[in-house]
């Protein structure tokens, strides 16, 4: 949030991005969000983080545009977004928990109906988009490269 102190109220909460290092912030989305980089940076998926939703958030452009993707028909309360540790793929997991009215698989044979919690896992690939991945990361500014030099400055 931007202010004199920390704020935890839902409309007071939003989610910003740095290009810089931490020197300047942007607002990248309205309310709280969950992040994860992808393909060195270049990818950045969110999802929100205190309500529940169907859609993650994408920007394959370090935040300068934003795009909405429906990954369920089914609304979930998302517990994190992760990739492989070096954060080079385009490949996600989100993981959260749904809640449904309906019978509970372990009981199937009674005739019930109540609220239970399930689970859910979604692999979302970025591949299929057909975006390329980001190139020459060992030769930064030159002509095949998409990655430019980034030295610390305080302004």
């Amino acid at each position: 949030n931007v202010g004199p102190y920390l704020r935890f109220e839902k409309d007071e909460v939003n989610t910003y991005l740095s290009r810089d290092g931490g020197l300047t912030w942007i607002e990248a989305h309205k309310g709280a969000y969950i992040y994860e980089f992808g393909d060195h940076g270049g990818l950045v998926v969110m999802a929100d983080d205190i309500q529940k939703t169907r859609q993650v958030v994408f920007s394959w452009n370090e935040g300068h545009s934003w795009y909405d993707f429906d990954v369920s028909e089914h609304s979930m309360a998302v517990d994190n977004i992760v990739t492989e540790p070096t954060s080079t793929s385009t490949k996600f997991l989100m993981h959260g928990t749904r809640s449904d009215a309906g019978t509970p698989p372990s009981r199937a044979n009674e005739v019930i109906t109540e609220l239970f919690s399930a689970g859910v896992l979604y692999h979302i690939d970025f591949d299929t988009l057909g975006q390329p991945q980001c190139q020459g990361a060992w030769a930064a500014d030159s002509s095949g490269s998409d990655y430019e030099t980034w030295i610390p400055s305080d302004g």
